[in-house]
């Protein structure tokens, strides 16, 4: 059994910035007043784990997701360790017991995506570990809902290599511009001018077929632009962030 106390005004200073332009052009100068200084407070309090919440695990720290899979591509995670599977092999036997048909499991190491597939009683590729909070794209040939049951972890502190990175995420409170603007946080002084330290200029959802991407440049402390849906982030799903330089991201 669990209990959890959440201070709602955290929720609703997150919930309120999430809502803005689709484009925001000339930002500038974004990190001046006291509304920036909550905005990045906000950041910082949910994306480390600052909530003012308690939770009491009782005697199962078992916890499940329902992933809605669509007939071709689909990029998830998980943000827990599943109990039925541990492989990309063990994730395709466990969709087709499920009643479901998947062929391709994909994860993102390094530079390349590492793929595994199996159609019948041929594999193709190395079987390779699935772990959470990590991103993988599924090819599944049907829709299903899929339920996979897992054991709570904790989400782990991560280096996000220069490139791209796949990713999944433990909160559901953040968006696309509170992530990047969360890894962007240090401020850097040329002569009178002071911008945001760009680390990270891009991530990407897998939506419908497509890539959504929500990109944010940093040209000068007059020139901050944004480009794209600032799109709210799920749990179940996978995500793709663009780093300049390695930085720490807690997911």
């Amino acid at each position: 059994m669990e209990t959890q106390r959440v201070n709602w005004k955290i929720v609703a200073a997150v919930v309120g910035l999430t809502f803005g332009p689709i484009m925001v052009m000339a930002v500038g100068r974004w990190f001046m007043g006291e509304l920036s200084a909550t905005y990045r407070e906000v950041f910082q309090r949910v994306q480390q784990g600052v909530r003012e919440e308690t939770i009491v695990v009782g005697a199962s720290d078992e916890t499940s997701a329902t992933y809605s899979l669509l007939d071709g591509w689909n990029l998830i995670s998980f943000p827990f360790e599943p109990s039925e599977f541990d492989s990309a092999a063990g994730l395709v036997g466990h969709v087709a017991a499920s009643g479901g048909y998947i062929t391709t499991v994909s994860g993102w190491e390094g530079d390349q995506w590492r793929t595994f597939s199996q159609r019948g009683a041929e594999q193709f590729g190395d079987d390779f570990e699935i772990k959470p909070y990590t991103a993988y794209f599924v090819r599944s040939n049907v829709e299903i809902e899929w339920e996979v049951v897992g054991k709570k972890v904790a989400p782990p502190m991560t280096t996000l290599a220069v490139g791209w990175n796949g990713v999944g995420f433990s909160q559901a409170t953040l968006t696309a511009r509170l992530v990047i603007d969360g890894l962007n946080e240090d401020v850097v002084e040329s002569g009178t001018s002071r911008h945001p330290v760009e680390r990270v200029t891009e991530i990407d959802r897998w939506e419908s077929g497509f890539w959504d991407p929500f990109v944010k440049r940093i040209y000068s402390a007059e020139d901050i632009q944004e480009y794209g849906t600032n799109f709210p982030i799920e749990t179940n799903r996978g995500y793709l962030i663009k780093a300049e330089e390695e930085v720490e991201l807690s997911l």
